[in-house]
């Protein structure tokens, strides 16, 4: 018997952009809220609901084995719910430092080891403008830290720069997102 959210597996096997906007229209807010009662960001909620949608539940679903048992949502909760707990205690056991949060920082150095996928994350970025492009050249080029980056920008405070990076990481994912070969990368980063 087929189960009723085998049409929306079947849309992250075959990577239908109409069904994976559904997914996120039908349970990210959700998680969203999950993330934030546990103490994380909306973005924090944005940032495991992607995860989970877009590396641990398609890698899932590409086995020949794979079978849903439950409701699609509640797979995506309990994987969200795990991940978010795994980050959870990474950012309690990191002490705060000048630098990146590392999931973030790991994510772009991983893309920037191989040049094709480097490749297509700088053509978005210098898209960005100058100013997320400088961002992101002192912070992953040049390895500086916040407080050098705000000395550099003439910025009073590292909070700035946090505040900064959060806007210029949003406008990246947006227009990687934009992007057919955006899905391909997303599913080699793990």
């Amino acid at each position: 018997m087929a189960h009723p959210d085998d049409r929306l597996i079947e849309g992250i096997r075959q990577q239908d952009k109409a069904l994976i906007h559904e997914i996120y229209d039908l349970y990210q807010s959700r998680i969203i809220q999950m993330v934030q009662k546990k103490g994380g960001s909306a973005e924090d909620g944005e940032d495991v609901f992607q995860q989970a949608l877009g590396v641990v539940l398609f890698r899932m679903v590409q086995r020949p084995d794979f079978e849903l048992t439950s409701k699609l949502y509640t797979l995506l909760f309990s994987i969200c719910k795990r991940l978010w707990q795994r980050q959870s205690q990474k950012n309690r056991r990191e002490t705060i430092t000048d630098e990146m949060p590392e999931g973030f920082t790991n994510q772009i150095e991983q893309i920037l080891e191989d040049r094709e996928k480097a490749s297509l994350l700088w053509q978005h970025i210098d898209n960005l403008g100058n100013d997320c492009n400088r961002l992101f050249d002192m912070s992953f080029r040049q390895h500086m830290s916040d407080s050098e980056i705000s000395e550099e920008l003439g910025l009073q405070n590292k909070g700035s720069i946090r505040v900064k990076r959060t806007r210029c990481k949003k406008k990246l994912i947006a227009s990687l997102r934009s992007d057919p070969r955006y899905l391909e990368i997303l599913h080699q980063v793990a």
